[in-house]
């Protein structure tokens, strides 16, 4: 029997076909009602990982589809479909919200502490302020003299006893120093607690309940509260301290908000008795979880931030993490199906909007000091990701620092992986190491002032399209193709610009660790077309067209 071949554009369509079902989310009703209840469980939650029998391995959705595309030719046909444009209109007069002033980075606490050269690092970066974590075993009892080699013994006497009130000056003088660099370089510092005595790390329940042969938990909260009367005490003055953040994901058992609840109104009382001036932030519980926001109590204070972390989907987030007893060594992208739940921006709104609900219920500002992701992410997808995310803030008008600044290791696995930092410093070979597309990425949101722009999204799922009308007049924006396999057109439509408008076309894509100028663009009666490559963010910056010549307005900074 004679075979036929298929001919390609019957092909190219069967592939596509395919493509749009495998991808469209499940509804609610047929979701796994095991794996959605563990999707939304905290990431160091036990309970995780439920629902999978040990030693399995299941084929993630986009795998099969991308083993599927790669097979006897698919991928070129695919890339052959000619695909109607995508329509994207903006409206360059019509406007949000102010660009969130809080935009930063969150610098977790290190052994042998921080130096002026990693301010400084930060500040040329773009950043309004960083979240400074520091462990309040560095300034109070209980092994004080063990919890860093920058405190030795001799710091103070009594120094390594455990005596509540017994403070290291050696440990304030290293808050002080920070503090002052802040000041030095413009940067504002929200000093976070990330850990306390009775809460050494997040399995330390000492603060929270009562075991058997364990102190009183109120010895542990009342050590709380007078640390923190002491600090604002020290620092109530100073304009490097842009805010006190309680405690770093307060994670009480059994979402035992009441024990929270009252903790941080006796906190947030002894601070307010020496320092009246300075915000102060509320993570809620649950490890800052979003959904936890709905036993969280709003305070009397009208100067409190609330705040949450947004690590949403967990296996996306830590994917390929080598120490994480929960990680599948799975590969995971975004969007797209990650253990029974299709991810994507709208899923992510979802995910914090408890958060969101509590704001606006009770006219109150939201913060939301660390999210991120591995570099161990399917090339670009990290940077798809942190778009829809840190979009997404500015759009809700909820300031932002992303985990994490700097790590410093001296194992050989440290070479080649940032896990979520921006660099690594290399102790063997005493070498920095940079992430260069997600540095050069985040500095597109750190250093834009300006207006959020009110836009639409496209019909097409896989396109994202974010605007900002700046203050020297220039409008960014900021288009990202999601589809792994297809390049696509835009067609842009552009009101509120002057008529001799244009710009220029960057795009950032799995080739390139920056955006890259592909040429100019020039609107036609406030139109123009773009090409949108696979899996890639385009950039378009319009500016003031004279004579000509593009000629940039110096007020709108080096980016």
């Amino acid at each position: 029997m004679k075979r036929r071949r298929i001919p390609l554009h019957i092909l190219a369509t069967l592939i596509l076909s395919a493509h749009s079902l495998a991808e469209a989310p499940v509804p609610a009703r047929l979701a796994h009602p095991v794996l959605s209840t563990v999707a939304g469980l905290p990431r160091d939650h036990p309970g995780r990982g439920v629902g999978r029998s040990p030693g399995a391995r299941t084929v993630p959705r986009a795998e099969t589809n991308a083993r599927m595309r790669t097979r006897a030719g698919g991928q070129a046909a695919l890339s052959a479909v000619k695909s109607p444009p995508v329509p994207l209109t903006v409206d360059a007069g019509k406007t949000l919200r102010t660009v969130p002033a809080w935009r930063g980075v969150h610098m977790a606490p290190i052994k042998d502490g921080y130096q002026e050269e990693d301010v400084i690092r930060v500040k040329e970066l773009g950043a309004t302020c960083v979240r400074f974590g520091f462990n309040g075993m560095i300034l109070e009892g209980e092994e004080v003299a063990q919890a860093s080699r920058l405190h030795p013994r001799t710091s103070h006497p009594g120094a390594g006893q455990d005596e509540p009130g017994t403070y290291s000056e050696e440990g304030f003088q290293y808050l002080d120093r920070f503090i002052g660099w802040c000041e030095k370089h413009n940067l504002g510092a929200i000093l976070d607690l990330h850990n306390v005595v009775g809460r050494r790390k997040g399995e330390d329940t000492r603060i929270w309940i009562h075991y058997h042969g364990w102190p009183d938990p109120k010895l542990f909260q009342d050590r709380f509260v007078n640390l923190w009367r002491e600090i604002a005490r020290r620092f109530a003055g100073r304009s490097g301290v842009l805010a006190y953040e309680l405690l770093n994901e307060p994670n009480p058992p059994h979402d035992d908000f009441e024990v929270w609840n009252k903790l941080t109104e006796r906190a947030i009382a002894a601070i307010r008795e020496v320092d009246g001036t300075h915000p102060i932030i509320v993570d809620s519980i649950g490890y800052a979880n979003p959904a936890r926001f709905r036993g969280l109590k709003r305070v009397a204070d009208a100067n409190v931030i609330y705040s949450f972390h947004s690590y949403q989907p967990s296996a996306f987030h830590e994917q390929k993490r080598p120490w994480d007893f929960d990680v599948d060594g799975e590969t995971y992208y975004y969007p797209g199906w990650i253990k029974g739940r299709y991810w994507n921006r709208e899923q992510l709104r979802r995910a914090i909007q408890p958060a969101v609900e509590f704001g606006e219920r009770h006219g109150v500002p939201l913060f939301c000091g660390e999210f991120g992701c591995v570099s161990d992410c399917p090339p670009m997808t990290d940077m798809i990701y942190l778009m829809d995310q840190i979009t997404l803030f500015h759009e809700l008008g909820i300031g932002w620092t992303m985990f994490n600044y700097i790590g410093r290791e001296s194992k050989a696995y440290w070479r080649s992986h940032f896990d979520c930092n921006l660099f690594i410093y290399y102790i063997p070979e005493k070498k920095l190491l940079r992430f260069d597309r997600k540095i050069n990425f985040l500095r597109f949101f750190l250093e834009k002032e300006g207006e959020v722009l009110s836009l639409d999204q496209p019909s097409d799922r896989d396109v994202t399209i974010y605007g900002i009308r700046e203050r020297c007049g220039r409008v960014s924006l900021l288009i990202a193709n999601k589809d792994r396999f297809q390049d696509k057109k835009a067609r842009l439509t552009i009101t509120g610009l002057d008529s001799d408008a244009a710009g220029l076309v960057s795009v950032m894509d799995t080739r390139t660790d920056d955006f890259e100028v592909k040429g100019r663009i020039g609107l036609e009666k406030g139109r123009a077309e773009l090409r949108l490559p696979k899996l890639s963010i385009t950039r378009v910056d319009l500016i003031s067209r004279q004579d000509g010549a593009l000629k940039p307005n110096p007020l709108c900074g080096r980016r």
